[in-house]
């Protein structure tokens, strides 16, 4: 469907009710474009949905008034297809103990819940805590911890503010430490507490 330039003028001023309408009308294509990329994983296409239309209110700003609309989501969706298969490639190298004494680098907000294990070579057990964890918990502690991206750059990656995303860093990482003890004692490895190096 081809927009006129009223309506990428609305888009471009990023009225909300103008991405309703895009939304509408070309959500279920890009839905659907992303579903068969993705092994038809719902959640995982809902997801990457949701950061392809956070990224068209963002960047809607280089829209010009003749421009293809519907090209422009697909070039999105595609990018964010790509960066979801580079994410699953990093966490499997990540589970299955090639970089894992990354998520022990301690900078970035706060203590790393990991790091007690890590350097007890538990791999394992971080390993099967992280796959525990919701996939949103996931990415923001891999954006931290392992990719080493700072707030400011996390939370223009996932189109929420800083403040956002140091709260969702907090409950990640007290739930990445919580799934820890629980795969260890799980394990029958509970000894000396979650912060015992």
């Amino acid at each position: 469907m081809k927009f006129d330039p009223a309506f990428i003028a609305r888009l471009r001023r990023k009225e909300e009710k103008a991405f309703t309408e895009l939304y509408k009308v070309t959500g279920k294509m890009i839905y659907n474009y992303i579903l068969n990329r993705v092994g038809r994983h719902a959640d995982a296409a809902e997801d990457i949905l949701s950061e392809v239309f956070s990224d068209a209110i963002d960047y809607s700003g280089s829209l010009t008034p003749l421009h293809n609309v519907e090209g422009w989501l697909m070039r999105i969706a595609k990018s964010k297809v790509v960066d979801h298969y580079r994410a699953r490639t990093k966490e499997t190298e990540w589970r299955a103990g090639h970089p894992v004494d990354a998520l022990a680098d301690s900078k970035g907000l706060g203590r790393d819940p990991a790091a007690g294990y890590v350097e007890c070579a538990d791999a394992a057990v971080v390993g099967e805590a992280f796959t525990a964890l919701k996939p949103r918990d996931q990415e923001v502690l891999r954006l931290m911890y392992i990719e080493k991206r700072g707030v400011r750059d996390i939370a223009g990656a996932l189109g929420r503010s800083e403040k956002a995303i140091e709260g969702m860093l907090y409950r990640a990482r007290n739930e990445f430490e919580i799934k820890i003890a629980m795969c260890k004692k799980k394990a029958g490895m509970m000894g000396g507490g979650i912060h015992a190096s």
